[in-house]
């Protein structure tokens, strides 16, 4: 005996859970199309600009100091678990979700403080460039991927050693949390042949910081550090990097 299949064989939840499914595939890929890329050139750029190709802004240490990004901070201090999130720098141009495209140059010595990001918002290097920056520390924040950068403090005019890319946690403003560095490349000094024991003790920097759960640090090359790779939250991978000296 055959079995008979009716057009309405779909029970209510099943179609319900089938439309959800739709409007969830609609809603990312209305998100992912409204994501944007916003460029940073420190030869030809400024500040002032819109940042789009054509028009890019100056460096990255110009976008944290300007206040380009909209993202979240606390809304009260010091930091407990049970602490809400409220907007910051409510309508710049970056949003969750956004990339930042650095070209060639300089881009500064990073330091930015208390930017929790909704999405992901990456900073990356143009196809064909190489971008530069002194060291780079977010504090305090979450949704960061760093790609494609060079990293080092003989990059600025006077060297200061310091921890070459660390996503820093904080106990007034907060953990660091669900971050990725990958295919960066960052040392103290390219060239470390004629330093001595007091420059080794003195001078190297400690490689890539992940204090918080859900960091990532995969395919990057760290040379002439002291420490390479420090992980101690729950949950982090490291993958397929180089540590040399």
């Amino acid at each position: 005996m055959k079995t008979k299949i009716y057009p309405n064989f779909l029970t209510f939840s099943k179609q319900k859970f089938i439309l959800s499914l739709t409007i969830l595939f609609i809603f990312i890929s209305i998100r992912n199309s409204l994501a944007q890329n916003f460029y940073i050139d420190p030869q030809n750029g400024n500040i002032n600009n819109d940042g789009s190709y054509d028009k890019p802004w100056s460096t990255l240490k110009d976008v944290f100091e300007q206040n380009k990004i909209e993202t979240q901070k606390l809304a009260s201090y010091p930091y407990v678990p049970e602490t809400s999130l409220i907007p910051k720098n409510i309508g710049a141009p970056v949003k969750s979700g956004d990339t930042l495209v650095l070209r060639n140059g300089f881009h500064g010595t990073i330091y930015a403080c208390e930017y929790y990001n909704k999405d992901y918002i990456t900073i990356t290097a143009q196809n064909g460039h190489s971008p530069t920056l002194g060291t780079i520390e977010l504090r305090s924040g979450c949704k960061w991927i760093l790609k494609n950068l060079r990293v080092s403090p003989s990059y600025e005019s006077v060297y200061v050693k310091n921890r070459l890319i660390n996503f820093s946690s904080h106990g007034w403003t907060g953990p660091s949390y669900d971050c990725i560095v990958e295919n960066c490349i960052a040392f103290s000094v390219s060239d470390a042949d004629s330093w001595t024991i007091e420059d080794w003790n003195n001078l190297s920097c400690h490689g890539i910081n992940l204090p918080g759960e859900n960091m990532i640090a995969r395919n990057n090359y760290l040379k002439n550090v002291d420490i390479g790779i420090d992980v101690t939250g729950k949950s982090c991978l490291v993958d397929g990097n180089i540590i040399e000296n």
